[in-house]
């Protein structure tokens, strides 16, 4: 077995109380090998380097996407004093978004904010579903984080290796017409609903 790959019984640490059980368990096997003697511990990395992080999303430059993903980046950046450094790659430049969405899933890049491939999981196609939200404030109630929807979708994420931060909104999708259609009335309805 390769030791740089995650084995598949392994639990990822997804949370601090994953990650406190992890450090428990590894300070309780230092501790079944030393003893009660002193040991002296150097870690590599540490706070000193800057993670680099890749952040995709399909969008030209200057979007208002590309925007407010530079604006999340200095946040994360300024909130982990630099240790963080999130590098945005807009235009497709890592791939379309069902390319990225598999690179996400693999870890060789870190975050997305992009359409929801269906190539894995037919079911990730509710996303797209019309008349769900018909404005932004029944957007956020439908879809908003720790809705029973935002659920559903996590967990579908989560087979993937994905985890979801958050659903952002770009736009409302509609339908254009050259010319208003005429409404049903219930004798056009009967009408054509009846066989010829």
């Amino acid at each position: 077995m390769d030791e740089n790959v995650r084995p598949d019984d392994m639990e990822r640490i997804t949370t601090p109380e994953l990650a406190q059980a992890f450090i428990d368990e590894q300070v309780a096997a230092v501790r079944e090998q030393i003893g009660d003697k002193k040991v002296l511990l150097a870690l590599s990395g540490g706070s000193a380097f800057a993670a680099q992080w890749k952040l995709a999303h399909i969008r030209p430059a200057d979007s208002v996407i590309e925007r407010d993903l530079q604006a999340f980046a200095k946040e994360v950046r300024e909130a982990t004093s630099g240790r963080i450094d999130i590098r945005i790659y807009g235009s497709s430049q890592l791939g379309d978004y069902t390319v990225v969405q598999e690179k996400v899933s693999l870890g060789s890049v870190e975050m997305s904010c992009e359409s929801v491939s269906t190539q894995v999981d037919k079911r990730f196609l509710s996303y797209i579903l019309p008349y769900v939200a018909k404005d932004y404030a029944t957007a956020k109630k439908n879809f908003g984080t720790g809705t029973p929807y935002a659920k559903y979708c996590a967990n579908l994420f989560d087979k993937q290796d994905i985890m979801v931060l958050a659903n952002w909104p770009v736009y409302f999708g509609g339908i254009g017409l050259v010319k208003a259609p005429p409404i049903p009335t219930p004798a056009t309805t009967s009408k054509s609903a009846s066989p010829p």
